[in-house]
């Protein structure tokens, strides 16, 4: 789906889900890793290595991950510099054991675009992912942006086997846009606005057009609102949400 459009926050709801009933601390389960591809490599490119060390670290390796916490658990962790990202993938695998991972969500994957200038470089990435998951008996969730639909039609390991949900915007057609004034009026009972504004349904034009139908650009704009009227101590007029 687009950005801004919620596919983040949908994935936090179904980590919770999955992971109902599981306290970590006594267990030492993990039904879920979340990880986010970031950008970590030279001149802004995705790094592979960075990302299997974050995916490492996501998972609470007892060892080599980031939370390991007594001094020798943290003078045995794998050194980023000389350890091979092999290495680091393995040790990733010893985490699915250990945690009994089942899901492994990949957030922000469009990034993986910015691995190489070789045009099928994020697709090996991403038959990378598809292989390792197979072997590790993990269900894999790539989320991304549109972006990432072109990677993962080229994969010939994961064309076949994919099922795409479509998390698109808010349409111009009466559900959709009888859900999206039910999201206005619940933000609108948190917000102090001025009398003369009346009801945010008065203006539900010019917030779907405002936001492009993205209930994260509608967040972001009626947030952005509040704080220009709270620097003023002041409600919120109408010069102040089209300033924002």
């Amino acid at each position: 789906g687009p950005s801004r459009v919620g596919k983040s926050r949908l994935v936090e709801e179904l980590e919770i889900m999955l992971s109902v009933g599981n306290d970590f601390e006594k267990t030492g389960v993990l039904p879920v890793v979340r990880v986010r591809a970031v950008n970590q490599g030279n001149n802004g490119s995705f790094s592979t290595k960075a990302f299997a060390q974050h995916m490492l670290d996501e998972s609470k390796h007892p060892i080599y991950g980031s939370h390991a916490s007594n001094a020798e658990s943290k003078k045995k962790r794998l050194s980023f510099d000389n350890t091979s990202e092999a290495m680091v993938m393995a040790a990733f695998a010893e985490s699915i054991v250990y945690r009994k991972i089942k899901f492994l969500f990949i957030d922000e994957a469009q990034h993986v675009v910015y691995v190489s200038k070789d045009a099928m470089a994020p697709v090996a990435v991403m038959d990378s992912w598809k292989s390792f998951a197979e072997e590790n008996n993990l269900v894999l969730i790539i989320v991304g942006a549109y972006p990432v639909l072109p990677i993962t039609s080229r994969s010939t390991h994961m064309v076949g086997r994919i099922q795409r949900v479509h998390f698109p915007r808010y349409f111009e057609t009466e559900d959709d846009l009888k859900e999206f004034r039910d999201i206005v009026l619940a933000y609108q009972g948190i917000m102090h606005l001025q009398d003369n504004i009346g009801c945010l349904d008065d203006h539900l034009e010019m917030l779907y057009k405002g936001s492009l139908g993205c209930i994260g650009l509608l967040r972001k704009w009626l947030k952005t609102t509040s704080l220009y009227a709270a620097a003023v101590n002041s409600p919120i007029s109408m010069s102040t949400l089209q300033r924002a």
